[in-house]
């Protein structure tokens, strides 16, 4: 609704005087209000000083009880006007004498409050005590009219009011005066003022005589204009610049191979780039919320998305189909754009990875094939294993069968022959058990949790506890890290290195340290001897299966022992090596990822 136009002069002039009337009021009631107080009070007080007159008189005529003498004084004050009655009462309230035949009976209250003065009905009344030689008497009571009040009040009334009238006129030719000094430069400063705003013309001056407050509105005016015109100039081209780089920036998004948008912080879309536009038709996207354009329960996921982009960057997959019906699998990153004063803004890039998302379902088929066969695989291994070891049993039984048989007509020759068929059968049966292992080290689930090495080098000890002592080796070890890994694997490692180290033991006694270095949350253990040492180019080798540096008749053993190790820290995400030198000893150095709780 458009609100009426009032002119500053006409307020001025209501603004005048209204505050004239007000102050003139406000001034008179108060004078006014104060002389009627005075007024009061002046009545009182000469009624008080002519009741005390009286009751000097009336004190012996009480003694005397003579009533004639206190009726002749009380006659006396005919001469006072505005006195309607009086009365004289004894010391115990009863009338003695009366003026105008006052019929008026004492309160109680009153007596005990003497002097008392009060206006009651318009009317002013006062008691005063009769004292004589420090002794009461009795009461004067005297009623006095405030007809004088009221005559007083109308004549300040009326002076009042034509004061008043005399200074409203002159108020208003005041105003009329300010209106010429005050309104008529601010008019014209609203005519300026329109005239700009119609032609946004900021070079017009304005000139003002005076040496005052309007000269320096005026002045200020100006360098305002001037300010504003020079701000208009600076804002064109900062528009201009704006223009150009929206261009710019529109042509960029435009031409990237990804789709790109933004929404408000309502998830309705306020831009869409052409990428969109031309496989999805997403011009029809904006101003529309995700509701709008997908089902409820994909939008309610987008949208739990989108509450949280608006807080701090997130990546998501996002599947959508084009206008031909086709889906098409993206990388979506969405991001806050913060905006100074104003509600935080949504943006994000979308990436097109359908033909990576193809080549992964492949992956996972060639995987899930991959897991299929090694399951068949080691059903394989199990069942072979189980039928190789079979034959092998029912020969290693035979052979001894066969001594029983011969009993004492056994020859040195049978007995090597036969010796060789049971060994050959043992190391037969020791290799696939070996081959079993390696291959169940690859396949087996691995429990990734808190590992104490030190528990886990004191159970490898118990176990060893036989072999340490045969050989009289000694195994010393610091404290040692906790890592993260499977208990029972690494224990195998473990077993592995220091039973290889007891066995290739040089004439001196075998001596083995065992002690951990850290770096960047990785544990590195190193596990020293003093044995036979290894040749330099086989540093690499003895990690294959099958791969021994030395015949059966000098050290026992199948060749897997190191294989399975290396399976094992593979699987947990180390590796692991050798340095040796030969007739000094080696170290073997194996890594593992150091345990570290969340909370810290």
């Amino acid at each position: 609704m458009k609100k009426k136009f009032i002119s500053i002069r006409y307020k001025m002039m209501v603004l005048t005087l209204s505050i004239c009337c007000f102050t003139l009021i406000l001034g008179f009631s108060l004078n006014l209000y104060q002389n009627i107080n005075n007024y009061k009070e002046e009545l009182a007080y000469n009624t008080s000083m002519n009741a005390k007159l009286i009751s000097e008189y009336c004190a012996s005529a009480i003694n005397k009880n003579d009533t004639k003498y206190a009726k002749k004084i009380l006659d006396k004050l005919h001469t006072i006007i505005n006195i309607e009655n009086s009365g004289i009462y004894d010391n115990k309230g009863n009338l003695f004498s009366s003026y105008k035949n006052t019929k008026h009976k004492l309160d109680e209250l009153i007596i005990n409050k003497l002097p008392y003065h009060a206006y009651i009905d318009d009317k002013l009344v006062s008691y005063e005590p009769i004292m004589h030689n420090n002794k009461f008497h009795g009461i004067i009571f005297i009623k006095v009219s405030t007809k004088s009040l009221k005559i007083y009040i109308y004549n300040n009334l009326i002076t009042i009011l034509f004061i008043m009238i005399v200074l409203l006129i002159l108020s208003y030719f005041l105003s009329l005066f300010l209106q010429q000094i005050i309104t008529k430069p601010i008019l014209k400063l609203s005519e300026i003022t329109q005239n700009i705003a119609k032609d946004s013309k900021f070079l017009e001056v304005l000139e003002h005589k005076s040496n005052d407050e309007i000269s320096v509105l005026y002045d200020r005016f100006n360098s305002m204009l001037k300010y504003i015109h020079i701000r208009d100039k600076k804002r064109s081209e900062v528009e201009k610049k704006l223009k150009e780089t929206q261009e710019q920036f529109s042509s960029f998004m435009d031409i990237m191979p990804a789709a790109t948008f933004i929404k408000d912080h309502k998830s309705k879309y306020l831009y869409v780039n052409q990428y969109l536009k031309d496989y999805y038709k997403a011009e029809n996207w904006l101003d529309k919320n995700v509701f709008e354009l997908t089902s409820k329960e994909k939008a309610y996921k987008v949208l739990k998305d989108d509450k949280k982009a608006l807080i701090y960057p997130i990546f998501t997959e996002s599947n959508v189909i084009d206008k031909n019906g086709v889906e098409h699998y993206y990388d979506l990153w969405k991001f806050p754009i913060k905006q100074k004063g104003k509600s935080t803004l949504l943006g994000g890039i979308a990436i097109e990875v359908s033909k990576r998302k193809q080549a992964e379902d492949k992956i996972k088929f060639y995987i899930k094939e991959l897991e299929k066969n090694n399951k068949e695989l080691a059903e394989f291994n199990y069942v072979a294993s189980h039928d190789l070891r079979e034959p092998l049993r029912t020969l290693t039984s035979y052979c001894e069968l066969l001594k029983e048989d011969v009993g004492d007509v056994m020859t040195p020759q049978i007995k090597e022959d036969i010796d060789f068929i049971s060994d050959a059968a043992k190391r037969m049966n020791d290799l696939i058990l070996d081959l079993l292992e390696l291959s169940r080290a690859g396949r087996v689930d691995l429990k990734q949790e808190p590992l104490d090495l030190n528990k886990c080098i004191e159970e490898v000890i118990t176990d060893l506890k036989y072999i340490i002592s045969e050989s009289n080796g000694e195994i010393t070890w610091y404290s040692m890290p906790v890592v993260r890994g499977d208990f029972v694997h690494i224990k195998r490692v473990l077993q592995n290195l220091l039973t290889n180290a007891l066995t290739f033991k040089s004439d001196r006694i075998p001596s083995i340290e065992i002690h951990a270095k850290e770096k960047n949350n990785i544990c590195q253990i190193l596990i020293t001897d003093n044995g036979i040492g290894i040749e330099k180019q086989y540093l690499t080798q003895i990690f294959s299966p099958f791969k021994k540096l030395h015949s059966r008749e000098e050290y026992k053993g199948t060749g897997i022992g190191l294989a399975i190790c290396k399976k094992i820290i593979e699987r947990h995400g180390g590796n692991i090596k050798a340095e040796s030198e030969i007739g000094k000893g080696s170290t073997f150095m194996f890594t593992l990822e150091k345990y570290v709780e969340i909370n810290q």
